[in-house]
């Protein structure tokens, strides 16, 4: 196993470890601007999180977000030196976000 293939399995972990200590659960209330369930915005705000995470932690070692690995949950529709732009369906919903530092938006990237 290289090391960069190792960096990125480590990576995506501590993501999913960010999105569940950090209580970005499918519970509890929230605004419903965007026609979705409480629940449903939950779920996606969790998504994002973690994928953002798992971006800057391969960053962090790397300098750039470009050649970032796969993250699960999420597609990594674009991403160069200094930002990228996530995209993640839910059925018929497409919701994306770019980043780092942006919030979740309907449609594409």
């Amino acid at each position: 196993m290289t090391v960069l293939r190792l960096f990125g399995i480590v990576v995506v972990l501590i993501g999913m470890v960010v999105a569940v200590k950090g209580g970005m659960l499918p519970f509890g209330g929230g605004s419903n601007s965007a026609g979705r369930s409480p629940m449903q915005q939950d779920i996606d705000k969790a998504t994002f999180t973690g994928a953002e995470a798992s971006l800057d932690a391969y960053h962090a070692g790397s300098a750039t977000y470009a050649g970032a690995p796969a993250i699960p949950g999420v597609t990594v529709v674009r991403a160069d030196a200094t930002s990228y732009c996530l995209q993640a369906k839910a059925g018929t919903t497409v919701e994306h976000m770019n980043g780092p530092g942006g919030t979740v938006l309907v449609g594409p990237c």
